[in-house]
């Protein structure tokens, strides 16, 4: 249901036969599914031990009967985050960049674009394609100073970096959105993996 749930790494030659491979697979992924039954108050450690010891059917069973829709799609169309770009002589990554954050499923209320000293102007121009997206130039070269500029103009209490060569999947501002709701979270991350080698 396109939420990560885990990663492995397998070998160019590594052969595994279907069980070696479900066990990896559940010892990948055993602590998010925990993480996400408990956050949907369906825990419980009787039956999360139950599923630990079970055959991939079973398992695949009890996520669709459990877990699906804690997974849902997102229905909101804006959330009250500020996504923040960082970039430096790069427009045409900053333009692809730009034109996927206004596609997300869920789009941000505000992205600021910090041009971190580049030397033309190219940068503002591909900024100036795209209505209602900030441009800040910030002249001292260097990513924190360029990240700190960009909080200073930032409009919402969320903030959400991604770099200006990154991909982002659909529906990846609303599940940054969605982590805080939990007043205990100050802070999140996640896994940013190669496109291609």
């Amino acid at each position: 249901h396109e939420i990560p749930l885990g990663h492995i790494y397998l070998q160019p030659d590594e052969s595994l036969k279907s069980e070696s491979f479900f066990c990896k697979i559940k010892d990948a992924t055993l602590t998010t599914i925990q993480f996400y039954l408990r956050k949907g108050n369906i825990y419980s450690e009787d039956s999360f031990q139950a599923l630990t010891k079970e055959n991939f059917n079973f398992w695949r069973r009890y996520i669709d009967t459990h877990l699906v829709e804690l997974w849902k799609q997102p229905t909101l169309s804006k959330v009250p985050v500020t996504v923040i770009v960082c970039t430096r002589n790069r427009p045409q990554l900053l333009q692809k960049c730009l034109q996927q954050l206004n596609h997300l499923h869920c789009i941000p209320e505000e992205i600021v674009v910090v041009d971190n000293a580049s030397d033309t102007d190219e940068t503002q121009l591909v900024v100036a394609q795209f209505k209602e997206i900030k441009y800040i130039k910030e002249p001292r070269l260097g990513l924190d100073f360029a990240r700190n500029t960009g909080i200073k103009k930032a409009s919402n209490a969320i903030i959400a970096y991604v770099d200006d060569d990154v991909i982002v999947h659909p529906d990846w501002l609303y599940w940054v959105w969605d982590s805080f709701k939990d007043k205990t979270v100050m802070a999140m991350t996640g896994l940013v993996v190669a496109q291609k080698l």
